[in-house]
């Protein structure tokens, strides 16, 4: 049973046999890049078993996915989890109910693992803080891929007049991501707080996207420049970053 506490605290140290997750996703980046890179600045990674599917497995395994979409992080071969968390104001074991759940969506599977590492805030503020900071990185992912310069096959100004629309929306959002991380409370270069949420790793990977599309952008921002580098130069993300597990 429940027990509630007095305080929202962060969650303690964790013990999970290795392989006791599964993390199913294909050969490339997408939105399966930031739960891999926070897997592994967690040390979660040692007890996830990963599995790349090819498209044509996707398919035949569509139906059997929650909301049929990857990612999806799930039951690995060792699933039987015994261990404690004190998560929102309440304990509670974490044994068959976690054993049999399949996670879709990065960002569910982002504060799941958020909240078993302990990257997720200290309070509850802080927890909604770092979301709404993962949710507006999603947006100008989701913006990065959705905008029509990034289409192939569209003519050359067409392409042109797409890209600059597209910049002068995403200046405008990296204006306000300065300002946010210059007037936040944060400390050591996080997005909130004193140390490390799974917000940074969101906002890693969405700004190392971008900057491969647009290696000229981020120099023109110099605070998000300095954060992006300051995250990524973190030693377990710096020594994944350029890994070929990473795609």
């Amino acid at each position: 049973p429940a027990v509630v506490t007095g305080e929202l605290l962060p969650v303690p140290c964790f013990l999970r046999p290795r392989n006791s997750m599964k993390f199913t996703y294909f050969a490339c980046r997408g939105t399966g890049d930031m739960i891999r890179l926070l897997l592994e600045e967690t040390g979660l990674r040692k007890q996830t078993e990963e599995v790349i599917i090819s498209a044509k497995e996707f398919k035949a395994l569509k139906s059997e996915l929650p909301f049929g979409s990857l990612p999806m992080l799930g039951p690995g071969v060792s699933s039987r989890i015994f261990e404690q968390c004190i998560l929102f104001k309440v304990v509670f074991s974490v044994g068959k109910e976690d054993a049999n759940m399949k996670i879709s969506h990065a960002p569910a599977i982002m504060r799941y693992l958020a909240r078993i590492s302990g990257t997720y805030g200290n309070n509850l503020e802080e927890s909604t803080t770092i979301d709404s900071w993962a949710e507006e990185c999603m947006d100008m992912l989701r913006d990065l891929w959705n905008t029509p310069f990034m289409v192939k096959e569209l003519a050359a100004a067409q392409a042109a007049e797409a890209k600059n629309k597209y910049l002068t929306t995403l200046n405008f959002r990296l204006g306000f991501f300065a300002k946010g991380l210059s007037g936040s409370k944060s400390e050591g270069g996080f997005l909130v707080g004193s140390q490390l949420s799974y917000a940074d790793v969101v906002a890693a990977s969405v700004l190392d996207a971008i900057s491969k599309e647009l290696p000229l952008v981020l120099p023109a921002h110099p605070v998000v420049q300095k954060y992006f580098d300051g995250i990524k130069a973190r030693p377990q993300l710096a020594a994944f970053w350029n890994s070929p597990d990473r795609f």
